[in-house]
């Protein structure tokens, strides 16, 4: 794989790693293939878990939307949906990632007519709204999401802007988190 990468990290003590596949973002859904205005190819990563405590099976979905292309991006996000609707059907969803939109663009408006923003549900929240600063050389601004699905519970929203006194950042994006229950 080259180019940008959009992995999911799991603790496989807690879960079970059931099933894992990737979709391109694109009218053709074909490997390698850029979407729409989109500037680069970008896909989304799947995976389906079982909690093995509770035995719950539950899916992660993470992408990294176009940059540059408006329609990629609100397209990309409609195309995730559908691809929920066929692979998770009701089970319990998270949707994770650079997002590349604001909360007034075309993809957050799509991903919010049928998942949760999980920021805006949280009863807690912790950090800042911002997410993405450029290692520190711009103002935050929130591009980064995890939304979820009616099951999905959501107790804490956390953004960890943990830098170094040195002025080192681990990212030029903060680390979103849920604590969560379904």
């Amino acid at each position: 794989m080259r180019g940008t990468m959009d992995p999911i990290l799991y603790n496989a003590e807690k879960y079970e790693l059931l099933h894992a596949e990737l979709f391109w973002l694109s009218e053709t859904m074909k490997p390698l293939s850029k979407g729409w205005d989109g500037k680069y190819d970008r896909y989304c990563q799947w995976a389906q878990f079982k909690d093995r405590a509770t035995q719950k099976v539950f899916y992660v979905f993470n992408t990294h939307l176009d940059h540059k292309g408006e329609i990629a991006r609100r397209e990309g996000a409609k195309l995730i949906l559908a691809q929920i609707a066929k692979i998770a059907k009701d089970a319990p969803v998270f949707v994770v990632g650079d997002m590349n939109s604001k909360d007034d663009t075309g993809a957050y408006q799509s991903f919010t007519s049928v998942l949760k923003d999980s920021r805006a549900v949280a009863p807690q929240k912790k950090g800042p709204e911002g997410t993405a600063h450029n290692f520190g050389r711009v103002a935050p601004v929130r591009i980064d999401y995890i939304f979820t699905n009616e099951p999905v519970k959501i107790q804490q929203y956390v953004v960890d802007d943990e830098s170094y006194p040195n002025g080192f950042y681990p990212s030029d994006h903060y680390l979103v988190y849920v604590h969560a229950s379904f």
